[in-house]
């Protein structure tokens, strides 16, 4: 008889989900990506969209960073702006509009530019 699968051996639907969502965003091609950055009503995380940024050279590191829905929330001006947060900030350290656009950030003229730095969807 088969028993049921051990949570150590196997992930669980969450772990699986996102392990399987990851490889398939590291497959996008330039233009999905592209595509994706500009159509919010298709984030996961509406209004938020996770971003990284791998850093090449000796101690690469992996930068995370967050774009709003900036038409959205009424605030256009940040629509090509990268905030250097984690996605878990949001509510905890960070639970104000106000404070979200206070924190520490890279804006871009365009998308284009967002991804020629290395900012890829997460």
């Amino acid at each position: 008889m088969r028993t049921m699968y051990p949570s150590e051996e196997y992930p669980t639907f969450e772990q699986g989900l996102s392990a399987a969502a990851a490889e398939f965003l590291g497959r996008m091609q330039p233009h999905a990506q592209r595509a994706l950055l500009e159509t919010t009503a298709r984030w996961p995380l509406y209004p938020f969209l996770c971003l990284r940024r791998v850093t090449e050279g000796q101690g690469g590191s992996t930068q995370l960073g967050l774009l709003i829905a900036a038409i959205a929330l009424n605030v256009p001006e940040y629509r090509y702006t990268v905030f250097r947060l984690n996605y878990y900030e949001i509510g905890t350290s960070v639970r104000s509009l106000g404070a979200l656009l206070s924190a520490p950030q890279i804006t871009y003229p365009s998308f284009d530019a967002m991804m020629a730095d290395g900012w890829v969807v997460d």
